[in-house]
């Protein structure tokens, strides 16, 4: 443990992760969108497909410049870390997964596997960002069961990719609306580089959330290195207070002259959490249905690259969790895609 400390030290990561990250004199807006299928490891089980759509701005879309007002104010009421002035942000997210049973083949009704269901949601995050911090609170509204149109979904894809259909989908989740509340830190750790070169960060991050659908408290970091890191709070995969490509100083080489607005870099990461309640696995709230006996403690470690090319930074990566109920046979690994852009 000593060593990897002191690796630490001199390459210069945490003594100028210290230092005030630059802020911009006004906020960039960025889009999202991530992909993630297990498709790339050739299966289709448990977590089989999850889309996302992040739109992330100072201010609030379709609304008036007093809304926005009224809704920095309450930015303003959470609390941060650093010193200096804040960036006050407002997220809204789309998006979708789709679950499945390990034996797609079977009508059956299969106890030992994960339950189908489908998750829709829509997510609001209030963020603040000071100095090398980011503290998001998002409220989750969604819906799990035949209304969430998962099996829809699946069901076009497997046309389009001229895959055989899931026979299983009858003993899906019921019906049941979504009400969470998240709240994640995150911070960035970067050695000493200029605005182009070789350089390198570390991003902890740790949150929580309750709802009736999940309940857990966890927390992880990632790794990045390369040429032109982009200056944010890191790639990760799908997950509740994810958007983090939003640039957080006009040092980002999104915002370089032209021409130099090129990088690329590989990152690695790992998080791991404990699980109070899963609706995935526990099943429906207050009516019977489907349900395995889940593991209260969970993990995963994540790779990949990412690539700045003018204002879109794109990322491609690789999953694998741990095992995430009694009788699932093991992990799972899945392929991951996002790519944003920022103007």
């Amino acid at each position: 443990m000593k060593k990897v400390f002191s690796w630490i030290w001199w390459f210069g990561i945490f003594p100028a992760g210290l230092l005030p990250c630059a802020a911009f004199s006004s906020s960039p807006q960025t889009v999202s969108a991530y992909f993630e299928n297990d498709t790339f490891y050739g299966t289709d089980r448990d977590y089989t497909n999850g889309i996302r759509f992040t739109y992330t701005a100072a201010h609030v879309p379709f609304a008036s410049g007093a809304t926005t007002e009224k809704v920095h104010r309450l930015i303003d009421r959470i609390p941060v870390i650093g010193h200096g002035d804040s960036q006050r942000l407002f997220a809204l997210s789309l998006g979708q997964n789709i679950y499945t049973a390990d034996d797609t083949y079977s009508r059956e009704y299969l106890p030992d596997e994960r339950p189908y269901a489908g998750l829709s949601y829509l997510g609001f995050a209030l963020l603040k960002r000071k100095d090398c911090h980011l503290s998001t609170w998002e409220l989750g509204l969604g819906l799990v069961g035949k209304d969430s149109y998962a099996e829809d979904t699946q069901r076009v894809i497997h046309d389009w990719g001229g895959w055989s259909q899931p026979s299983g989908w009858e003993h899906q989740l019921r019906n049941e609306p979504v009400l969470q509340i998240f709240y994640t830190s995150h911070w960035r750790f970067a050695s000493p580089q200029t605005r182009q070169g070789l350089g390198m960060d570390v991003l902890p991050r740790a949150g929580w959330g309750i709802g009736n659908g999940f309940t857990s408290l966890g927390g992880g970091m990632e790794v990045r290195a390369g040429w032109n890191l982009p200056r944010d709070f890191g790639n990760g995969h799908i997950r509740p207070a994810t958007e983090t490509h939003l640039p957080l100083s006009s040092e980002d080489p999104r915002f370089n002259p032209p021409f130099r607005r090129v990088g690329v870099h590989l990152y690695g990461g790992a998080s791991g959490s404990w699980v109070a309640r899963n609706i995935l696995l526990d099943g429906n709230t207050f009516r019977s249905s489907a349900s395995v006996d889940k593991e209260m403690w969970v993990g995963n470690y994540s790779y990949g690259i990412g690539v700045i090319l003018y204002r879109f930074k794109i990322v491609y990566g690789r999953v694998h969790s741990s095992r995430e109920y009694k009788t699932q046979k093991e992990g799972q690994s899945y392929g991951t895609v996002h790519v944003s852009y920022t103007w």
